[in-house]
């Protein structure tokens, strides 16, 4: 299917999107192409953050200039810049081709219905707290 789509060069076409169709994927759900705005309670969800203004490279500090809200995650650094999120992977932190020192780590933006966000940063295993569990944990281990 894949290789039909590119000999009738439909530049539209996207195997993981048509596998999880094939998969059982409701067609109720869309999918945001590269460059699509997705708002939701004033906030952009449509936004890789690999892409700044005019074709720039984005970075978390031009998005907090925006004009609108952002959550993003290009960076794998998560981040809260004034209005501008920035969410970690969800992948492993080793990837073969980043080196040295780094601020990845596995964090998720959630979006609450009253329009709030919040940063859940997960331990490597999987687990996850309240930043009050974690500083009370490490004044627990200094004493």
């Amino acid at each position: 299917m894949w290789h039909r789509e590119i000999r009738a060069e439909n530049d539209n076409f996207n195997p993981v999107h048509e596998a999880l169709r094939m998969a059982g994927l409701a067609d109720h759900i869309d999918f945001i192409g590269s460059g699509e705005s997705f708002t939701i309670l004033d906030i952009e969800h449509g936004l890789q953050g690999d892409i700044g203004v005019s074709g720039s490279r984005g970075t978390p500090e031009q998005f907090r200039r925006f004009g609108r809200r952002t959550s993003t995650g290009h960076t794998h650094s998560p981040s809260i810049m004034d209005g501008a999120y920035v969410a970690g992977l969800s992948a492993k932190l080793k990837q073969g081709y980043n080196k040295g020192p780094t601020r990845w780590a596995h964090a998720h933006v959630v979006l609450n219905p009253n329009g709030k966000r919040c940063m859940i940063l997960m331990h490597a295993d999987g687990r996850f707290q309240a930043m009050g569990d974690v500083q009370e944990i490490y004044y627990q281990k200094a004493a």
